[in-house]
Order: structure tokens, then C-alpha cells, then sequence
């Protein structure tokens, strides 16, 4: 709230990607329901009530905006947990298995779609128009594909000392 800054929304994120990590954890642990992610959910939505006051103490220009974006994406992920840990989640559970491959793929190169699609699709005015967008898109997988899945195949691995 103070000075806002990438850096420090992507720490904020990492939050996201925690919660993630517990409803997985819960999961394989046996967790079949939303009681069994109450400590998670609980500080999603505690995190969820602190950017709304920033977002209400700053104003709110749009939800898609700093200060909302994170109020929105903490309420979002709250409502993933809900819903991924109730019965309408173990009937999505059935259908994702048709869609296995694809999610695969895309989760392979995530980090790199998250950090190159703000200055590819955002910030790059050839993405304002149609045409410039289904570029930018294209553009933003297969960076995301070299950045994630053929750079660490030409970097040197450090020395294990």
C-alpha cells in the first residue's frame, strides 16, 4: 500500500501459489472437503479483507487494477477453494481428466505466461488492436515455452560443492 511495485505484487502472488500448494497438500492427504482447507481459506479471505481496505482506502479505478487486482485475485482463489473442495468439484474432477494434456502443457510454461504476459499483452501497444493481441498471444507462448522449458537446457548447472 505503501509503494507498490511489481516486486512486491509478485510476493503477494506467491501467497496465491501457497494456497495452492495446501489445497494440493490437503488433497493428498485425504482432504475431500472445504473443512479440510479452513486454516487456508481463512487467510485467503483475511488477505482478501486487507486488500479490500487498501482498494476502498486508495479508491477503485477498475477490478482489473492495482489497488482491486489483488483484492480480486485473493477472493478468487478463496472461491477456487470453495468450490474445487464440494461436491461441484469432484464433478469438475471427472471432467478434467479430458482435458489432461492440454492443462499439462500450459502448467509446464505458467511461470513464464505470469511474468512475460504483463509486458507482452499490457504494457506493448502492438496489442491494443485484434490482430496485435492474437500476435502478442503467440508471441507470449512460445517465449514462455523457451524461457521454461529449452533455456535451462543451455544454462550451465552451478557446482555442487
Amino acid at each position: 500500500m505503501l509503494h507498490p511495485n511489481h516486486f512486491l505484487l509478485v510476493g503477494a502472488y506467491f501467497l496465491v501459489w501457497w494456497a495452492g500448494a495446501m489445497a494440493a497438500e490437503a488433497y493428498l492427504q485425504g482432504g475431500d472437503s472445504v473443512f479440510s482447507m479452513l486454516p487456508t481459506l481463512g487467510w485467503l479471505l483475511v488477505l482478501t479483507a486487507i486488500a479490500v481496505a487498501v482498494a476502498v482506502h486508495l479508491g477503485i479505478r477498475s477490478v482489473g487494477y492495482y489497488p482491486a487486482l489483488p483484492a480480486r485475485h485473493f477472493a478468487v482463489a478463496a472461491l477456487m477453494l470453495v468450490i474445487f473442495f464440494s461436491p461441484l468439484g469432484r464433478a469438475l474432477g471427472g471432467v478434467s481428466l479430458r482435458v489432461q494434456r492440454p492443462a499439462v502443457a500450459i502448467a509446464s510454461i505458467s511461470y513464464g505466461l505470469y511474468i512475460l504476459h504483463f509486458p507482452l499483452l499490457i504494457k506493448w501497444h502492438g496489442a491494443h488492436s485484434a490482430a496485435g493481441f492474437c500476435a502478442g498471444v503467440v508471441l507470449l507462448i512460445v517465449l514462455s515455452y523457451l524461457t521454461e522449458r529449452q533455456l535451462p537446457r543451455l544454462l550451465p548447472k552451478a557446482p555442487r560443492n
